[in-house]
């Protein structure tokens, strides 16, 4: 939804994306996954710590195990960052153009078009967290995805509320209603699981997640009814990003 703007014919070529990289990516598994299990044995698959390190090891021998595995799963990483880099900075980007978050963070670059300061933004939060004494790379995956299953959660079951509100409403892009119930569900047993096997970590998340309902009252609300779109602060803080960015080659 927050990179639509950049698709040409998104009414098209979203869709046609969507299917293809499903197809695409279901049948690398499937082939990866029958791979392994005729390489290796059920007894071997279960001790690996590295099942397609070890295929590959015994398939094409320990230099393609130990140098080229590790060096694809460094560059599959790469790329699996750079897309959330660009998807969360579109997300920020389009959430500070509705006035969700201070207006600095719907900047542009001048030249390039790019929104600077919406793709840095995700990144400080992120090597901020590295840093707390507290952090460790697993239990920030845990709790990330959780947060992101409660947000997806909410857009599946947003599209039945869209579809019962505003039946009329242009739509680019359907889907059957088959789809977004069964996501929903997914998303249901994928947010009561780690609250089974971490219950504090979860409701510590939930708790944060909810603090941002009085915030956004007090602040976004409160300042439209006062005739202000954002606070004087944001704009200040828009002014320097914005002379940053120019000043950015």
């Amino acid at each position: 939804r927050a990179c639509v703007r950049v698709f040409p014919h998104v009414g098209r070529t979203l869709p046609m994306a969507v299917k293809l990289g499903m197809v695409i990516v279901t049948t690398a598994y499937l082939l990866a996954n029958v791979a392994y299990m005729s390489l290796l044995s059920p007894s071997q698959i279960i001790t690996s710590k590295a099942v397609a390190q070890a295929a590959v090891t015994v398939s094409l021998g320990k230099v393609f195990g130990n140098i080229i595995i590790p060096l694809f799963v460094a560059l599959s990483c790469m790329g699996a960052s750079t897309g959330s880099i660009f998807m969360i900075g579109r997300q920020v980007f389009a959430a500070a153009r509705e006035g969700h978050f201070p207006r600095f963070l719907s900047l542009l670059h001048p030249k390039r078009n790019t929104p600077i300061p919406a793709l840095i933004f995700p990144c400080v939060i992120a090597v901020t967290l590295l840093f707390l004494p507290t952090s460790s790379i697993e239990s920030l995956i845990q709790l990330s995805q959780f947060t992101m299953w409660i947000f997806y959660g909410a857009c599946f079951a947003g599209i039945f509320v869209l579809r019962i509100r505003e039946p009329e409403l242009p739509r680019p892009y359907r889907t059957w209603l088959i789809l977004p119930a069964l996501l929903s569900l997914l998303s249901l047993y994928l947010l009561v699981t780690p609250f089974l096997r971490r219950p504090v970590a979860s409701a510590v998340v939930v708790v944060v997640v909810l603090l941002s309902i009085p915030v956004y009252y007090l602040v976004i609300l409160k300042s439209c009814f006062a005739g202000e779109k954002l606070p004087s602060l944001s704009d200040l803080l828009a002014r320097g990003v914005h002379h940053l960015c120019c000043g950015v080659s």
